[in-house]
């Protein structure tokens, strides 16, 4: 009997949902750091944490096919799992921004006005923040989140073809 194997679309889609899960826990984390600063130390643990993650879910498909999946396919995986993660963080930190932080980007905006006007080489910033802010010109909700999301799936990418590398020049242990 021949056994079929899960195709690599199927695997990163399932990799995809523990991704989007991981990705929507450092958002939260990084949405309420200004609040509770002890999560930015959350979120830096978290990102310092995801080649770890990215390697794990590579090799288990790389030692589950017996060493015989190629660096593109390890890569491809690494991709989709990115965008798929991605899209479900897109859509809780949009939930997140749209009812919980609606004036999340006034209030980070105001936080680094009231910090740097007390530094007088900082004047300059300070007064084109203040323009930014009294014409109304910060970016919105859905402007973040598409560059959010093309921002993570890019470097997921990138990070998932190092880590591909990595994963087949490591053998497996019989």
């Amino acid at each position: 009997m021949i056994e079929k194997r899960e195709s690599i679309f199927k695997y990163a889609a399932r990799c995809g949902l523990p991704m989007g899960g991981y990705l929507s826990v450092m958002s939260v984390a990084m949405v309420f750091s200004d609040k509770v600063p002890l999560l930015s130390l959350v979120v830096m643990g978290m990102l310092l944490c995801t080649p770890v993650l990215v390697y794990k879910m590579l090799r288990a498909r790389y030692v589950a096919d017996d060493g015989t999946t190629d660096f593109s396919s390890l890569w491809m995986i690494g991709i989709l799992t990115f965008i798929y993660g991605s899209l479900i963080c897109t859509a809780v930190t949009y939930a997140l921004l749209q009812w919980f932080r609606p004036d999340f980007f006034y209030d980070m905006a105001q936080m680094v006005i009231d910090q740097y006007s007390k530094v007088p080489a900082a004047s300059d910033m300070v007064d084109t923040l203040t323009k930014i802010v009294d014409k109304g010109l910060l970016p919105s909700t859905l402007e973040f989140l598409f560059q959010m999301f093309w921002l993570t799936s890019f470097l997921g990418s990138l990070l998932s073809a190092i880590v591909a590398v990595v994963v087949r020049k490591m053998k497996i242990k019989n």
